[in-house]
């Protein structure tokens, strides 16, 4: 999410760009997961080098996998709340496109429909009632939904201004560089 992506031969490819010495960045990944039981590998990978004439080569890799429960305490038990702010706040930047899109097809009403909705979906989180870091993105993510509702608002007849200022922000947001 608020990565372009290239799927070839059923792989994923990623386009970073310029990554620095030491720099951290998170990549959020949509996975569809299927009806099973026990335990499945969902996703691996790694990150590939290359373009520099001083390094290229492949650096450690991942691997995620899953174990199939229908005991709810044992997905509460494992549930990590920061990696669900975090995903609910990337799913909130996908509608805030959506809305973008239908704002420049001048329906307005539909693109405010779809800021409340995420709105809506994160206050429904499992991380919205959570003290610390989790529960502050998530009600950071929900003052920006208010504050893009309130600039299309006062940009009624100027969609392009509000467009603009809503785009830029939810960029941001996505690459995680409020």
């Amino acid at each position: 999410m608020g990565y372009s992506f290239d799927l070839r031969s059923g792989k994923c490819l990623i386009a970073l760009g310029d990554v620095y010495f030491d720099e951290e960045r998170e990549i959020m990944v949509a996975l569809a997961v299927p009806k099973g039981s026990g335990s499945r590998r969902l996703a691996s990978g790694g990150l590939q080098l290359g373009g520099s004439t001083h390094w290229s080569g492949t650096a450690k890799g991942f691997a995620t996998e899953i174990r199939y429960t229908s005991d709810q305490t044992v997905v509460e038990r494992n549930r990590d709340l920061g990696a669900q702010s975090r995903a609910d706040v990337a799913i909130s930047t996908r509608s805030v496109e959506k809305a973008l899109q239908l704002l420049d097809e001048g329906k307005n009403e539909e693109a405010k429909r779809s800021l409340d909705e995420a709105k809506s979906a994160l206050a429904a989180s499992p991380a919205a009632a959570v003290a610390g870091s989790a529960g502050e993105a998530i009600q950071s993510q929900v003052e920006a939904l208010e504050e893009y509702e309130q600039i299309m608002e006062d940009s009624k007849d100027d969609a392009r201004r509000a467009k603009k200022s809503i785009q830029y922000d939810n960029y941001r947001t996505q690459k995680k560089k409020k």
